[in-house]
């Protein structure tokens, strides 16, 4: 009996000590997946306030302004920039840039933001006129320049990191580089691990029904809206005057996203409209057209938690029935398939 009792205290002391040791929340984890020097990692970036250096370049950030502040130079720079849209605002940054290389080649350097959203943003892709000079990321070497970049971010987003990226240079880690004291940007270890795939959508006979969404290992994707027909390639053509109208007997079909990313890769994954395909019942499937899409576009690249909501263009026979989008991840157990039912714009 006593040697009973021991072995119930026993059993008790390590249920309570693997309680302690797992009860810590892996998301508070600083070092997660591994331990790596300052600057490779969003969640330990370089401090602010002191020039970038890798192999071929050095970055510095002479001015970063956002808000309104941002906003009253982009409206001076240029009267065609639009106010950002409802729950966005601007951040302008100018930097100094130097190719240090000893070679005359140009290189190129890619200069994006991420923050608390967990969402890349580009430059480019918030189609301002920076004030004078803007910024040139293309230098040969020996060179170097002065200039403004402008991105747009969500409204009072924190913890904004810059990030450092030499085009065609896969040799080179990403770098990450905190704007302001302190920022940094977690993997939500916790919240993720928690999220179990489903098998929703998991073959082609069983789609997922019309806006219901879908898990895999690493997304959540869900149909939020799908126009097809002449009002399709309406929206195509406003999209992009130089996009090409629907073959003979083809029509477009404009289908927005909402994704998020729910993988554990620190460097997150690309959302982009090549994981998707249309076919229908006996598995026919198109070929995706070359247009520029509607805005917002799908295209994004997400951190662990970062979600985002966009349009893709593809194409269907003009009498098809019954059409099912396709999203085929990184594996083929990843795929889901997703019923169009529904639609009728």
């Amino acid at each position: 009996m006593l040697r009973c009792c021991r072995f119930v205290v026993l059993g008790l002391l390590m249920t309570l000590l693997f309680a302690c040791q797992t009860g810590v929340s892996p998301g508070n984890l600083p070092d997660f997946p591994t331990p790596q020097p300052p600057g490779l990692s969003p969640a330990k970036p370089l401090p602010p306030g002191q020039p970038i250096q890798i192999d071929n370049w050095t970055i510095e950030v002479q001015q970063f302004l956002r808000g309104e502040k941002a906003w009253e130079m982009l409206a001076a720079a240029n009267s065609y920039n639009e106010p950002p849209p409802a729950g966005k605002e601007y951040v302008l940054i100018q930097f100094h840039l130097q190719n240090n290389s000893v070679a005359p080649e140009e290189k190129s350097i890619g200069l994006s933001l991420t923050g608390s959203h967990r969402i890349r943003y580009n430059s480019f892709d918030a189609k301002l006129v920076t004030p004078q000079p803007y910024l040139k990321s293309s230098l040969p070497g020996g060179g170097e320049m002065e200039g403004w970049y402008a991105y747009r971010v969500g409204h009072g987003e924190t913890d904004l990191l810059l990030v450092v990226d030499e085009w065609f240079n896969d040799e080179d880690d990403i770098l990450y580089a905190a704007l302001t004291e302190n920022a940094a940007l977690t993997v939500p270890v916790a919240e993720l691990s928690a999220i179990e795939a489903t098998e929703v959508g998991r073959s082609l006979n069983a789609p997922a029904p019309y806006k219901e969404p879908v898990t895999t290992a690493e997304w959540q994707i869900k149909i939020t809206d799908v126009i097809q027909g002449d009002a399709a390639w309406e929206m195509v053509r406003e999209a992009n005057q130089f996009n090409d109208s629907p073959a003979d007997e083809m029509t477009y079909v404009a289908v927005k996203l909402w994704a998020r990313y729910i993988g554990l890769e620190e460097g997150g994954k690309t959302m982009m409209p090549f994981l998707f395909e249309l076919t229908d019942e006996t598995g026919t499937t198109w070929k995706r057209p070359s247009v520029v899409p509607p805005v917002p576009d799908l295209t994004r690249h997400l951190y662990p938690g970062g979600e985002t909501e966009g349009w893709l263009v593809l194409q269907a026979s003009a009498d098809g029935r019954n059409l099912i989008l396709v999203f085929a991840a990184d594996y083929n157990s990843e795929t889901r398939y997703m019923a169009l039912l529904g639609y009728g714009r």
